[in-house]
């Protein structure tokens, strides 16, 4: 009776593998393994469920990064267009660069006269060589030089060639006939028929915004043939240019009267050139609107070692010769003269700007003398400063710091100070001598740096053209051989 009541309270039965001829031990014993066994049972199904939920786990942290990928490529979208910033940013540098075509463009237009009339002319690229000039015109029709902005109106195939030369051969012959050069001077020279050229389009640095037209009579073209000097009226005038019906072709430019000069304003223009030498230093012309001029201007400054220091050249108001104007900078500037006149003869006058630092981005200004009214304002960055020093410095070449180092290290201390005496009064291409006090205590590392800095690609020319003074030439040979 006990056994019955034992085994029904554990709920043991012949269903759950009771078997009445076992004793209880032995019926313990057996639902002891059988419960190891379903706890093993259990374990492996929780494993594998766990297995499942790692590998589900795994799924849904590859489905998040990927949503939080697209996520992120959302985020650097526009809203208002959808594009990616970096698309944006492609489409930004190319709008950038269209305007800069478009600043390149218009650049040399005047507010008072518009926009430069090319009268629907074809635009061609001249094959240049120095100040030469060769059009080579396929058919009949108006063509226009891209680079002079001379037209010609042409009844068949023709090669024309022609040169920008200086007027400075003629200002004699032109001041005694009571007038001044108005634009650039052309000697035009036409490979065949010269009759096929029915027009030339002179261009010219005069504003005639509200001009008398009866002042026009006091605008003429100059022109040199075997007859001498004569001086044509043209059969058109308008802005920017004049027209002269079936030219005779020789040196041709425009001029005007020069007592009626001084009502008339100019077109012109402003450059700044830049060195890092002993500080900072500009040179700013003020120029007519003359592409002689402006390619004699950069010349020299190429010479003395300047870089082009590319801003807005074109004056907001008109010019006037004789007149001056005032150069302004920021208060630590050295300028030098602080007035330019505006003259047809620039390129030699400037006025120079010196800072031994610049902390901040600062402004150029150009006003006149008179009234103090603004002419120009440009404003100069650090940045495009840095660039200027970094394309300079690649100029001077990986090689050239290391020879001159090699070899001035090897100068005897006698030797050395011949050669810092020297390079202290060497004048090289109009460049002056670097500072006698920056040379007279400059080991070899400091004159090094500056040779490269004061010349450029120059540095090992000037050093060997000192070292041949100072009777090294033996040395200065060697050097020559490693150019």
């Amino acid at each position: 009776m006990f056994l019955q009541v034992e085994i029904k309270s554990r709920n043991w039965t012949t269903s759950n593998n009771y078997h009445p001829d076992l004793n209880l031990k032995e019926h313990v014993k057996i639902k002891k393994e059988e419960e190891e066994i379903d706890i093993k049972s259990l374990a492996m199904k929780r494993e594998d469920e766990c297995v499942q939920l790692f590998a589900e786990h795994k799924t849904v942290k590859k489905e998040e990064e990927t949503d939080m990928k697209s996520l992120a490529i959302k985020s650097e979208e526009c809203e208002n267009c959808g594009q990616l910033f970096a698309e944006h940013k492609t489409m930004k540098k190319e709008e950038e660069t269209d305007m800069k075509s478009l600043a390149i463009k218009s650049e040399e237009e005047c507010e008072n006269c518009g926009q430069i009339p090319y009268h629907g002319a074809i635009m061609v690229k001249p094959k240049k060589r120095s100040n030469s000039y060769r059009l080579n015109l396929k058919s009949e029709g108006l063509f226009c030089c891209s680079e002079t902005r001379i037209q010609f109106l042409v009844t068949s195939p023709v090669v024309i060639d022609y040169a920008l030369q200086s007027w400075n051969t003629y200002f004699n012959d032109i001041e005694k006939q009571g007038y001044e050069m108005a634009g650039p001077l052309f000697n035009i020279r036409i490979g065949s028929d010269p009759t096929v050229v029915k027009s030339v389009y002179l261009p010219h640095n005069l504003c005639l915004k509200g001009l008398d037209t009866d002042l026009y009579k006091n605008i003429k073209v100059f022109n040199l043939n075997d007859a001498g000097m004569t001086l044509e009226s043209p059969t058109r005038i308008e802005p920017y240019y004049v027209e002269l019906l079936n030219p005779t072709f020789s040196p041709v430019g425009v001029v005007v009267r020069r007592l009626i000069s001084y009502l008339i304003g100019r077109h012109g223009r402003i450059l700044i050139f830049y060195k890092c030498s002993d500080g900072h230093t500009f040179h700013l012309f003020l120029t007519p609107l003359c592409d002689i001029t402006k390619q004699a201007i950069e010349e020299n400054e190429k010479k003395a070692h300047f870089k082009n220091l590319r801003k807005p050249p074109q004056s907001l108001t008109v010019l006037y010769t004789g007149k001056k104007y005032i150069v302004m900078g920021p208060g630590e500037a050295e300028i030098y003269p602080e007035e330019l006149e505006f003259s047809n003869f620039p390129n030699e006058i400037f006025s120079e700007i010196h800072m031994k630092m610049i902390a901040n981005d600062f402004l150029l200004q150009l006003l006149t003398k008179e009234h103090k009214e603004l002419v120009w304002c440009a404003k100069v960055r650090q940045g495009e400063l840095r660039e200027l020093n970094q394309v300079n410095m690649r100029a001077v070449g990986p090689d050239h710091g290391d020879i001159l180092i090699r070899h001035l290290d090897n100068l005897i201390e006698k030797d050395h100070k011949r050669f810092r005496d020297k390079l202290a009064e060497f004048h090289f291409n109009n460049i002056p001598p670097i500072p006698c006090g920056k040379l007279e205590y400059a080991d070899s590392v400091d004159t090094k740096r500056l040779l490269l800095v004061h010349y450029g690609g120059d540095a090992l020319n000037v050093a060997i053209k000192v070292l041949q003074q100072i009777n090294l030439k033996g040395l200065a040979a060697q050097i020559k051989k490693e150019l």
